[in-house]
């Protein structure tokens, strides 16, 4: 496992955090995403999503709160989860979620609501408002299991030089 601590201050840092990472995402891939609520997780997943579009066909990013995914058509094929709700891993299987991990993007929010689901390669994002500094101040926590461990450090790298 490799980690690292970036601080992010504006949505436009924010965008270049989303964007790092899908230049440099392994397809096919899982990143997980963590954070209270409001901390940016949704519009992370809008930011990534973009760098993946048609750009004469902008794509609509919503948060799957309550139907679980949202699939988007992107190459590669992105598919958004939303695990807010989820009760189980008994659930997650019900409802034929399965069937879209380790194929294109799986972009989770809520991860950790579920850590019975477990994966042994995924890049795991956390992200935390720091309001004592100003309203947009984000400290974004990523750590890169298997494969996704060279990705930490080369984001880290970029950031560093902000």
């Amino acid at each position: 496992m490799n980690s690292a601590h970036i601080k992010i201050h504006s949505k436009k840092e924010m965008k270049q955090f989303a964007i790092s990472v899908a230049k440099k995402i392994i397809v096919p891939n899982i990143i997980t995403l963590d954070g209270e609520l409001g901390t940016g997780k949704t519009f992370w997943v809008k930011q990534f999503t973009t760098y993946f579009q048609d750009k004469k066909n902008p794509i609509m990013v919503q948060s799957p709160t309550y139907s679980y995914l949202n699939m988007y058509p992107t190459e590669p094929k992105i598919y958004h989860f939303d695990f807010y709700r989820l009760e189980s891993l008994e659930q997650f299987y019900s409802l034929g979620l399965s069937e879209f991990i380790g194929s294109g993007l799986s972009v989770i929010e809520w991860h950790k609501k579920n850590p019975d689901l477990f994966f042994t390669e995924y890049l795991s994002i956390f992200i935390q408002s720091d309001t004592s500094k100003n309203f947009q101040y984000r400290n974004i926590f990523v750590q890169g299991f298997g494969r996704c461990e060279k990705i930490v450090q080369a984001i880290a790298n970029e950031f560093s030089k902000l």
